[in-house]
Parts: structure tokens; sequence; C-alpha cells
């Protein structure tokens, strides 16, 4: 005969609740890993159809340039800040506005480069200040981008992150997927109206990547007044390094790898006094000593592409038409002597 004590009972029952709660968490832990995967392929979200639209759209320019060519890669401070046109038309060197959106970190930028750059071509990197200093954890833009649109990348990322991406969807956002997924023919026609109207309006891209609505013409009041709100970027020191440099310099030893020349050069930013302070001059000399240490050109300084407020269209980031030109301009002052070895 067994006799229990009143430890043993309660050491039996504190058992019995930890697997109870284990196996519990384990089968919701399955059931919300089931419902991500099965409405994959799909978004209710306007931004994220917004954002695919911009890549597909660059993918096919990308597909359709035959030639070695000139790629920009980063956020949308290349598209709404540099024109491939003018660069084509004055260099003669075929130039693809690779510039996408910030939003989605640097690390899916740069994966998504590696499909758009082939051997013989030039890829130049004006990057964002932030990508410097991203943490490497995927945001919920990138999450939902990945599920909707690419899960190829899901696939490729590090399982950390293909943790975080599985279980980083709101349960709420998963819902309104599946009510959409199950939803008569009808209300899907009716949404990919919707999705046109969406691409219409994020941007007009001309046939080399560039946006071209920009113009000082279409500023409302609205952006005006935005443009005068806008603060300096914080650029702090202490957080330059770590995941968004490991990216960065990933990408870099992939294109030497597979003889892709890469040229880095400084975003199109507003200019603030603040700039002048040692904080901010010791983070842009922190990226000048990371390109150096890669042996990759660093073209011109950080001030050279820092404009008045009246040159912006909508964002730090975004130049108007205006102060495309001027910029790219001066990008192309720089460039010309390391396009000389592009030959098609």
């Amino acid at each position: 005969m067994i006799f229990y004590t009143s430890t043993s009972k309660q050491i039996f029952l504190s058992k019995k609740y930890i697997i109870t709660f284990i196996f519990t968490f384990l089968m919701c832990s399955l059931f919300f890993a089931l419902l991500v995967f099965f409405q994959a392929g799909i978004t209710t979200d306007k931004s994220t159809n917004a954002r695919h639209w911009v890549y597909a759209t660059k993918a096919d320019i990308v597909d359709s340039t035959n030639q070695h060519k000139l790629l920009i890669v980063s956020g949308s401070n290349a598209a709404f800040g540099i024109s491939c046109e003018m660069i084509t038309n004055k260099t003669k060197v075929p130039c693809v506005n690779g510039g996408t959106t910030a939003t989605l970190g640097i690390d899916y930028i740069l994966y998504n480069a590696r499909s758009w750059s082939k051997t013989g071509d030039t890829v130049l990197l004006p990057l964002e200040y932030m990508h410097y200093s991203h943490s490497g954890k995927p945001n919920q833009e990138l999450i939902r981008y990945t599920f909707a649109y690419d899960l190829n990348y899901f696939k490729q990322a590090n399982p950390m992150n293909q943790i975080r991406m599985l279980y980083g969807l709101p349960f709420g956002y998963l819902i309104d997927n599946y009510i959409f997924k199950f939803k008569d023919k009808q209300y899907h026609k009716d949404q990919n109206v919707e999705k046109e109207i969406i691409n219409q309006n994020y941007g007009k891209l001309n046939q080399y990547g560039d946006v071209i609505n920009n113009t000082e013409a279409n500023m409302t009041e609205k952006l005006f007044n935005k443009i005068k709100k806008l603060k300096p970027l914080k650029l702090k020191n202490k957080e330059f390094g770590g995941s968004g440099t490991e990216t960065i310099i990933s990408f870099i030893n992939w294109c030497k790898s597979n003889k892709i020349k890469v040229i880095a050069t400084w975003p199109n930013t507003i200019w603030f006094e603040a700039y002048n302070g040692q904080e901010q001059k010791d983070y842009f000399q922190k990226i000048k000593q990371l390109y150096t240490s890669l042996g990759v050109p660093l073209i011109g300084n950080a001030k050279d592409f820092m404009y008045d407020k009246s040159m912006f269209y909508d964002s730090a980031y975004h130049l108007h038409a205006r102060g495309v030109r001027q910029r790219t301009q001066q990008l192309i002052d720089l460039l010309e002597p390391y396009l000389k070895d592009i030959k098609n």
C-alpha cells in the first residue's frame, strides 16, 4: 500500500499543473502558427499592398534591363531623391532606382537587392542613417509583408527571427484576413479595385524606378506644415553597429564574391545645426570608418546632401523634384569616375 503525505501530494499536483500548462501552451502555440500559415498570401493592410506594388514594379524594371547597370539600393530617400533618368542620360550608364521603403528594415532591403544585382553591375548605397543602428528584429510592417508576399524571406531568416515573425501578427489582423479569404468573389473584386487606387496614389514611377509626382506643384498646405515641423534625426552614437552594420558588411562581401562593385554615399536629408554636435560628427565618422574597413569608396560628405527644408516634399528623406535635380547633379559629378568600368 502506498501512502501519500501532504508534501508528496503537493509535489504531484505541482507537476501535474506544470505539465498541463506546458501542454496547453504548446497546443495554443501550434494553433496560432497554423492560423498564420493558412492565411499566408493574404493581407487586408493597405500599406502592405502599397509596398508590394513598389517592389513588384521595380522588379519588373530590373528584369527588363539586360545590360550591366548602376543599381541604387536604399529606402525611399533614393526613390524620392535621385533621378536615374538623369544619371542614364548624362553618363550613358543604365541606372535603376531600387529605392523602396526603409520601414521593412535593412535586412530585407539587402536580401531583396541580391536578386536584383548581377555580376558586372555597380551597386550604389545611399542608406538611411537608421540602418546603421538597426536592431535586426523584424517589425510589424516586415512581418505582415513577409507572410503576404515573400515567404521565402521567412524560410531563410534565423530561427529567432522566425519565431518573432511567426508570433508577431496580431490576432485581430489574422481574423480580418480570414474574413477576407472566405468572402465571395465580388468582395475580392472590389478589394482589387481598391488596391489599384492605393497603388496609383502611392507614387508614380517612371521607367527607371524614379518617383515623378513629388513636385512642388503637388505639395499641399498639409505637406508644407509637415515639413516645417520636422526635427533633426536621432543619430545616437552608442546605438551605431550591431545587426544593422553586420547586415551591410555581409551584403558587401556577397557583392565582392559575385564581382559586383559597391559604392557608398550619404542619404539626402534636411540640414539642422544639431548635426554640428560632437555625437553626430562621431556617428558620421563611424560610417566613414565602416566603408573604409571594407574597401568601399564613400563619395561626398554627409553635409553635401543635407539641404534646406524648402527642398523637401513630405518627409525628412523625400526631396521634391527641384531638390532631386540638384542632388542628382551633385551625385553625377562624384560618380562619373567610378562608372567608366561599366561596360555593355
